[in-house]
């Protein structure tokens, strides 16, 4: 996981950032919970620069759930050891250890291990991105867990990763996040009076385009920012599947092209 580098520059005056945010708002290409919402920027330029982060790391790292900020296990890691603190992790899909070794007490190791038993009697294991990618998954839950009992002061009052908070979370094969989506809210007891509204069906044309773009779309970022727009859209239950399915394509294609070079080289 990479390290994170401490930036220094830009707004320094409320008045500054509230102009610099109401700019960038208006940018497309932002996350749904930012576009068109300078006040939500604010809000997570104030918590990058709690964490010591460019402001653009917080807005692709920090999920707010529920009102609650969250931030991904990657970035979890990178705040830790850039704290000077040692974190090892290893697993695979049916267990991940998380060990960290403090700089101020280098005599005790702390450590974190979630299995496919443990997941499973949480009641996460088999749906979601914990089929899909279960060693990613492992590997968030034990570092999140060891970050928080071993290093809580570098992670600035954000202690959970956002699926620890409830949320629906699709993932690439590495495990970072590619959306959040806060848990669906309870539905509202219907009286005996009320005539449940029409349900509005999405049009079938907009469907058919987010399908053409997925299908052509050769990235795992494109594909980001059109699973974020079906979502804003209000087709992501028509196209949510195939972004993910395409996603996962992806990676194993990664993967296949990575085995082949690997055995052409030992060929030759």
């Amino acid at each position: 996981m990479s390290e994170l580098v401490v930036t220094t520059g830009g707004a320094s005056s409320l008045q500054s950032k509230i102009v610099y945010a109401e700019h960038l708002a208006q940018a497309g290409l932002l996350p749904a919970a930012y576009r068109k919402q300078p006040a939500n920027l604010l809000l997570v330029m104030e918590q990058a620069e709690a964490l010591g982060i460019p402001t653009m790391a917080a807005v692709n790292g920090v999920h707010v759930i529920d009102g609650k900020p969250t931030i991904s296990a990657a970035l979890m890691s990178a705040l830790v050891r850039r704290a000077g603190h040692k974190l090892r992790v290893t697993g695979d899909d049916k267990r991940a250890v998380a060990e960290i070794i403090r700089i101020d007490d280098p005599d005790f190791t702390f450590r974190s291990e979630w299995t496919l038993e443990r997941a499973k009697t949480a009641g996460l294991a088999g749906k979601g991105s914990w089929a899909k990618y279960p060693a990613a998954m492992l590997k968030a839950r034990a570092i999140s867990e060891v970050c928080r009992d071993a290093c809580e002061e570098a992670l600035a009052g954000v202690h959970y990763t956002p699926e620890e908070l409830g949320a629906e979370v699709t993932v690439d094969p590495d495990g970072d996040v590619i959306v959040a989506q806060p848990p669906a809210p309870a539905p509202a007891p219907v009286e005996d009076d009320v005539v449940d509204a029409e349900l509005v069906e999405p049009d079938p044309q907009v469907v058919e385009a987010y399908l053409t773009d997925i299908a052509t779309a050769s990235t795992v970022e494109v594909l980001r920012d059109l699973y974020r727009s079906a979502a804003h859209d209000g087709v992501l239950e028509q196209v949510g599947g195939v972004i993910t399915a395409k996603v996962a394509a992806l990676a194993d294609a990664d993967m296949a092209d990575t085995d082949n070079s690997d055995a052409e080289e030992e060929t030759a």
